[in-house]
């Protein structure tokens, strides 16, 4: 449960009373699943807070809510390896490509590792 520190203003808790129940526990650093998509997530919450929109407190109240929940699922995912984060670059880079002609050979390239390695990894 989360009390009002310097890290969670108290007007945080006094506009989205649900921050203080999260179940994510306080002083446990863990590794996110996705950080691009906490990080998109987080410019979108810097944007609503600087704009004076009609449905801002509902625009951060949702993003909120949705960047708590991918903090959630981060903090039970244990299987992250250091090819981790390089494996998610390159499978963002293939959607954003998905015209181009992808072997295993050129995604080993680009990782930097070999297409046995990058086999192995994939198919573990």
């Amino acid at each position: 449960m989360l009390n009002p520190t310097p890290r969670t203003p108290a007007i945080l808790l006094l506009m989205f009373p649900w921050v203080s129940e999260s179940p994510l526990p306080l002083g446990v650093p863990f590794a996110l699943s996705d950080p691009d998509f906490c990080h998109k997530l987080f410019e979108l919450l810097v944007i609503e807070h600087h704009f004076n929109r009609a449905c801002k407190e509902s625009s951060i109240d949702y993003l909120l809510r949705t960047l708590f929940n991918k903090l959630w699922e981060s903090y039970f995912q244990d299987d992250i390896t250091p090819q981790y984060y390089k494996l998610l670059k390159l499978r963002t880079v293939i959607q954003n490509n998905s015209g181009e002609y992808w072997t295993v050979s050129k995604m080993a390239d680009s990782l930097g590792i070999s297409p046995g390695y990058l086999q192995k990894h994939i198919k573990g």
